[in-house]
């Protein structure tokens, strides 16, 4: 289960097109994007202009060019949240805080597949009016006000809160952030794996080795073949039982298919990983663009 979260942010160009899923992404999964809902009183592009004009009448003064009066908020949700459950959020957040969302979109449709199982990043974006509605200029919260806020979300949502700020480093992951860290985890699952095959690898290579010996002492000791039958633990035992000649041919028999079979595997992986590498490059790249 997730915890509560909620993080602000200026509203981008590109956010109603991603949250609308009129854009192409590549991390979302098709086939859950009808299970996404939305709703919505405005525009973007009306809500600014709207904005403005109830700046320059109420303050006599045009809205200063740097001022970020459209801001959308990141909401962590659990599987049964709604957009219902949103817009009772927003109504609290309005009637405490002052801003008031126009825009609110739950997403369902991305996350990460693992092991076949896909798994949800179950988030929303509310798009808020971030307007004092008495001076017509941009509202202003402070630090206490922002804390207060992520306590809210959490009774209002009935999720357990997140941790204070000030006592962690965690931040609510953003689309593709959320996938770059996956996919760090899936890279390191594939090293793991690959230095097991590594060892595998080592340890046939040493078995044979141990066998080769044993029958060398053998020999030496003038014993029979017949002499070492059940003598040794070797998971490669049977191989003793052979002659000298035969065993130097099953010898190279087992080398060579275990070494090929295991070599396959690991060039696979490597491949794997490289793949993963790449993407997870590509993914911190288009982070900073992403919402």
């Amino acid at each position: 289960m997730a915890k509560a979260s909620i993080n602000f942010k200026a509203v981008k160009e590109s956010s109603e097109r991603h949250n609308d899923r009129l854009q192409e992404l590549d991390y979302i999964e098709p086939q859950f994007t009808a299970m996404n809902e939305t709703w919505k009183s405005h525009s973007i592009a009306d809500m600014e202009k709207e904005i403005k004009r109830y700046c320059k009448a109420t303050s006599g003064r045009k809205m200063q060019k740097n001022a970020t009066p459209i801001r959308e908020a990141v909401v962590n949700l659990n599987h049964h949240h709604s957009v219902a459950d949103l817009r009772k959020l927003s109504d609290k957040l309005e009637e405490k805080y002052g801003m008031k969302a126009f825009q609110i979109h739950v997403h369902r449709d991305e996350g990460i597949w693992e092991n076949n199982d896909f798994k949800h990043n179950y988030h929303a974006h509310i798009v808020f009016r971030w307007q004092d509605m008495a001076s017509g200029k941009t509202l202003r919260l402070n630090k206490l006000d922002m804390s207060q806020i992520q306590t809210l979300v959490s009774q209002e949502l009935g999720m357990e809160r997140g941790e204070y700020k000030e006592n962690s480093n965690v931040v609510r992951l953003e689309a593709v952030e959320y996938k770059a860290q996956q996919e760090e985890k899936r890279l390191k699952t594939l090293q793991e794996q690959n230095q097991v095959l590594e060892q595998k690898k080592n340890t046939v290579r040493e078995d044979i080795a141990t066998v080769r010996e044993r029958i060398a002492r053998l020999e030496a000791k003038g014993a029979s073949i017949d002499e070492t039958q059940g003598s040794t633990e070797s998971a490669l035992k049977r191989i003793i039982y052979l002659s000298t000649e035969d065993f130097e041919k099953e010898e190279q028999t087992l080398l060579k298919f275990d070494e090929n079979s295991l070599n396959g595997a690991i060039k696979e992986l490597e491949l794997e990983i490289k793949r993963y590498e790449a993407s997870l490059r590509n993914s911190k790249r288009a982070s900073a663009d992403e919402i």
